[in-house]
């Protein structure tokens, strides 16, 4: 698994051309350098006089994993099983669990896939391998590829942001092996950004042609070239567009940034939309009311007289109003799946569409809090944890209020599926009534249903608060 490190990105030289516009174009020859012929890897005399050796043994990418790349000087004969005749170990010595493929287009070059990012392989060809021609080697020919590279790729982190824009980091995007990249920056018409959300397909991977699309409902107003700060090999890599201190990107709306590795030519563009705003919308749906609360993200405070516009699809206005002192707004009809919420207050924009994913509550019964002393709710950022990974719980403690408590101990029970107890820790409470519960789990674990159990009696006479 990769692992993700944060760093922030910093702009180089500006961009000179339109991002959307290129590689549309034809290009001369002239000044185009011929192909540098490869340099054969280690070969004996013996092979270098038959005119059939090894000439490189190198990574590269299939289905966009990692691979080990074998070309030879002389096509193969296809009919062969080159599982038999080479063969792949890693540094342990194990036959690797893999297998070779001949190139559809270049009869010279094999792949042999999966490997591993960042590990070294051993790699052994039989002096049995057959040329078309039929020739042979004389001997063996052994090597040893160090450190198979992962191939680069870049992406924005999530399918669409809002940013907070007192206190954003920036526009996050996620790159493995890569030290450059391009981004333009499109910002939404306001006419069009009900059309704009409606239409979800234009994030992820693009091509250019798709793109096309976008303007005629975008201004081109923000261009570059940004260098990733972290250059460690093989690693994902989280790092931080810095859009809030670009003067190009600070007009409030929506806006889409299309992003590509530079040099690269294969018309496919990582794309996604975002807005930066102080405004954070949350829309409470019920069977023929709506009911909208909007909250600052830098305070936490409810804002009152935000503009809020509820639109169909094709950006007409069906419904108006604006928050009270409370930061609240009454509908009083249910949003469908086709429309679009615009919150506005100054120079502050947030979007909300109702045709992605919300939090469906209805499958729980509603029967309203016990009556405890003190209440624990438990959450986890995940509900399924494979094998050999670390647990993580939170949870605060509360009165039957929902006011904190004074400090004190917590007892965490974890139970395997079959209700055996697996390990019982005393958790500690903060100041605010908040604590954690982490455990390293081993690799040969049952697999099933766990339980956590969290209670303030240490002898767990008290009622349970648990987590499945």
């Amino acid at each position: 698994m990769l692992s993700s490190t944060l760093y922030r990105i910093l702009p180089a030289t500006l961009l000179l051309y339109g991002l959307l516009s290129f590689g549309l174009t034809g290009c001369s020859k002239e000044g185009v350098n011929s192909p540098p012929t490869p340099i054969p890897a280690k070969a004996s005399a013996a092979q270098v006089q038959s005119g059939f050796y090894v000439a490189m043994i190198n990574s590269a990418v299939v289905e966009s994993d990692p691979a080990i790349e074998l070309s030879l000087s002389e096509p193969l004969a296809s009919e062969q099983d080159f599982n038999k005749v080479i063969a792949v170990t890693d540094a342990a010595g194990k036959a690797v669990d893999g297998g070779w493929s001949l190139d559809y287009n270049d009869n010279r070059v094999l792949r042999f896939s999966p490997v591993k990012s960042g590990e070294d392989y051993k790699i052994v060809v039989s002096k049995d391998l057959l040329s078309k021609s039929g020739a042979q080697f004389a001997n063996d020919y052994v090597e040893t590829l160090k450190g198979v590279e992962q191939p680069p790729t870049i992406g924005f982190s999530g399918q669409g942001s809002v940013l907070p824009a007192r206190a954003t980091e920036g526009l996050p995007i996620r790159t493995v092996n890569v030290t450059e990249v391009d981004v333009q920056f499109l910002r939404v018409k306001d006419a069009n950004i009900a059309e704009a959300i409606r239409d979800r397909a234009f994030r992820g991977a693009q091509g250019g042609w798709q793109l096309n699309y976008l303007k005629k409902i975008t201004e081109n107003v923000y261009a570059n070239r940004f260098q990733i700060t972290d250059t460690q090999r093989n690693k994902q890599i989280l790092s931080f567009l810095p859009v809030q201190t670009i003067a190009e990107l600070k007009r409030p709306g929506l806006y889409y940034a299309i992003m590509r590795r530079p040099s690269d030519f294969d018309e496919q563009f990582e794309v996604t939309h975002y807005v930066v705003s102080d405004i954070g919308v949350h829309v409470r749906r019920y069977q023929n009311r709506a009911l909208i609360l909007a909250r600052s993200l830098s305070s936490g405070a409810a804002l009152r007289d935000v503009q809020i516009t509820l639109l169909t699809s094709y950006g007409q206005r069906i419904l108006a109003g604006k928050t009270n002192a409370d930061g609240q707004a009454i509908f009083e009809q249910a949003p469908n799946n086709e429309m679009v919420l615009l919150a506005q207050a100054g120079d502050d924009l947030s979007v909300l569409p109702f045709n992605q994913p919300a939090l469906d509550l209805s499958e729980f019964e509603i029967t309203g809090g016990t009556a405890d002393a003190n209440t624990i709710h438990i959450w986890s950022g995940r509900d399924l944890y494979r094998p050999g990974e670390e647990l993580k719980f939170s949870a605060l403690l509360r009165d039957f209020d929902g006011k904190p408590v004074a400090a004190q101990p917590v007892f965490a029970n974890l139970r395997q599926p079959d209700g055996k107890l697996y390990a019982a820790n005393e958790l500690k409470v903060n100041e605010l009534g908040y604590l954690e519960f982490k455990r390293a789990m081993p690799s040969d674990v049952p697999t099933g249903r766990w339980k956590l159990e969290m209670s303030t009696d240490p002898e767990g006479k008290g009622r349970h608060h648990t987590f499945n």
